[in-house]
């Protein structure tokens, strides 16, 4: 169960939406891998490289980056994935809507982050973690469909 902070900043934006009739959630991993692009092989959300540890700085935040913390969304332009979404790959663990686990309770995380090797960052790899585990490589992004 999420912290009781965590609750009310939902429940606060998922009013202002819901007046906007918007469904806003997490997304499930199979909408977060279409919007990746797809997961064969060992691509990244834009496609590819060559020579992943040396390339990968140029395309998402990860532990090769030494940047050593988050960082704006607008910072790896071309690290976007095929349908535009940026970030995908890098930045923060991205929470799915889905369990990696269920009997355990683990949900499922993707995109490696700011303090991961480059190898997590690939779109098939996968993460997972207690709901109300909070870590500063951890986030989320958001889908809105119409009511």
């Amino acid at each position: 169960r999420p912290p009781r902070s965590t609750q009310s900043r939902s429940s606060a934006a998922s009013d202002v939406y819901k007046r906007q009739e918007l469904e806003v959630r997490l997304p499930t991993e199979a909408e977060w891998v279409e919007a990746a692009g797809g997961e064969e092989g060992d691509r990244f959300a834009w496609g590819k490289l060559k020579d992943p540890e040396k390339e990968i700085v140029r395309y998402a935040n990860t532990a090769e980056s030494k940047i050593g913390r988050t960082t704006p969304v607008w910072m790896y332009p071309q690290g976007a994935s095929p349908r535009g979404v940026r970030e995908l790959s890098g930045n923060v663990w991205e929470w799915q809507a889905n369990y990696f686990d269920k009997d355990l309770g683990f949900l499922s995380l993707r995109g490696g982050s700011w303090n991961s090797h480059w190898d997590y960052a690939r779109v098939a790899a996968r993460n997972h973690d207690h709901p109300y585990a909070h870590w500063d490589n951890f986030g989320f992004r958001l889908v809105a469909h119409p009511l």
